[in-house]
């Protein structure tokens, strides 16, 4: 979820371009986006789990995945916001402290399915790497079953997670590491090839363009 009090945000996908709205959610997407700033924004984001919504009800997951839409379309109600506006010269903390009181009194009573929840918290474990055949004889489910139970509490397939998970796993070892055929390796991807294709489903771009590292030290990347 975003709240700006204070400029504008729009998401940049492919060639196009579009205003979000000042108080709206964006929903998990495999593609690459870009979101752009105005000058002299102030912005809250808060992450949600990837299970929470399902148990919220205001929204289906499925409603929001790789989308964004504005809170007022089907919750805050206006005069909520008008409130956060008009602390907008005021102490920033003051904004945050607005919109932490106003999602806990929404989300406090909101219990994550414990069945999404530990899939979930299987496949962060094993960084995307685990079968979904595993994943559903694990919880005595048809792999169909399973796939359709899923997307109905996250809003995207358990393959689209998992390969997602993978991913963030894989840009973070580039904090410590700094050859990505030592990346790929660690975050199990089957060779080069699949670490490159991955890559660039997701930021449109080769690891190298994304990281800006030195070719000398990435053999495999020579093009």
């Amino acid at each position: 979820m975003g709240f700006q009090n204070l400029g504008q945000i729009n998401v940049l996908s492919g060639n196009q371009s579009r205003k979000l709205e000042s108080a709206g959610i964006t929903g998990i997407d495999s593609a690459p986006k870009t979101f752009q700033g105005t000058e002299n924004i102030s912005s809250v984001l808060v992450f949600l789990k990837p299970e929470a919504l399902f148990q919220w009800k205001k929204i289906h997951p499925k409603e929001v995945a790789g989308t964004s839409i504005g809170l007022m379309d089907f919750w805050m109600k206006e005069s909520d916001w008008d409130r956060i506006l008009n602390i907008q010269d005021e102490n920033p903390y003051n904004f945050l402290a607005l919109v932490e009181q106003m999602l806990w009194n929404e989300f406090k009573t909101v219990e994550a399915d414990p069945w999404i929840s530990c899939v979930i918290k299987e496949i962060i474990a094993t960084h995307g790497t685990i079968r979904i055949n595993d994943l559903a004889q694990d919880v005595i489910l048809s792999r169909r079953q399973f796939g359709r139970k899923f997307t109905e509490r996250i809003g995207i397939s358990p393959k689209t997670f998992s390969q997602i998970v993978q991913f963030q796993y894989a840009k973070n070892l580039a904090k410590e590491k700094n050859k990505f055929v030592d990346i790929a390796f660690e975050a199990g991807y089957t060779d080069q090839s699949h670490f490159i294709k991955e890559f660039r489903k997701h930021t449109a771009s080769t690891p190298s363009e994304f990281f800006s590292f030195d070719k000398d030290n990435v053999p495999f990347l020579q093009e």
